[in-house]
């Protein structure tokens, strides 16, 4: 019987600018960059069980990031009436917002790709 050494990997991610309303009536477009801290025990196995041809950490890091996107999205679209805050002030609640992600994407990625989430970091929420 083989067994695999756990993996840590730190995967950068980036969310594409999308709309948010304040609790002032306004809209902005706005980024989000940041990154995860994950430990995996086999992903080659996970990639193969899913019909990946190649077992590339690259193409598992990919799936990460396509299940961050919705968890970050709803959380920066919400965090402007949750804080009383216009939209161009929200990068200065990023760590109360990276909390706010942390333990649904936890749940997320245990039950979709059988990773521990260690940590998540928005590092910044850019406006447009």
């Amino acid at each position: 019987m083989c067994f695999s050494k756990p993996k840590r990997l730190q995967i950068l991610f980036g969310v594409p600018f999308f709309n948010v309303f304040d609790n002032q009536g306004g809209s902005e477009e706005i980024a989000v960059r940041g990154n995860v801290n994950v430990i995996t025990k086999n992903y080659k196995k996970f990639l193969k069980k899913n019909g990946y041809e190649s077992t590339d950490l690259n193409a598992f890091e990919d799936e990460i990031r396509m299940a961050i996107i919705p968890c970050v999205k709803q959380a920066v679209a919400n965090a402007p009436r949750k804080y009383k805050l216009r939209t161009n002030q929200l990068n200065c609640k990023t760590e109360q917002i990276s909390k706010e992600i942390k333990s649904d994407l936890a749940k997320i990625l245990k039950k979709r790709y059988k990773v521990k989430l260690i940590n998540i970091e928005i590092v910044a929420i850019d406006c447009y």
